[in-house]
């Protein structure tokens, strides 16, 4: 079974409005790879669980140690969602994209065929 994955890459704007927070004046793009081979995504569970570990990367990707602070919060929830967004245009699932739409998130590229 050929190994499907889809990728979590920040869009440079993201990461350039958290780093600059901080002063960085080189950011850098993070990305996790997400692995979902093993699911179904014609069914909700499936989709589902691929929201799941999609929402659980971006946290992880988009994390910073100041997000206690209000302005990041807000931040961190932009870059999250434009993460998330971004798979979803990869992964181009419509099960997936309706779970993604029922918690504020939008696709932001087309899909790309596999």
């Amino acid at each position: 079974m050929k190994e499907m994955t889809a990728t979590l890459a920040l869009a440079l704007f993201a990461l350039g409005n958290l780093t600059a927070a901080h002063g960085e004046s080189n950011p850098q793009q993070r990305s996790e790879t997400v692995k979902f081979g093993d699911l179904d995504l014609t069914t909700e569970r499936g989709a589902t669980r691929l929201f799941e570990r999609l929402s659980l990367a971006a946290s992880r990707v988009c994390s910073d140690p100041n997000e206690h602070l209000p302005v990041m919060r807000i931040e961190l929830l932009q870059c999250r969602n434009q993460a998330i967004g971004t798979a979803l245009g990869v992964v181009a699932a419509p099960a997936l994209t309706s779970i993604a739409r029922d918690h504020g998130v939008e696709p932001l590229n087309a899909p790309v065929s596999r």
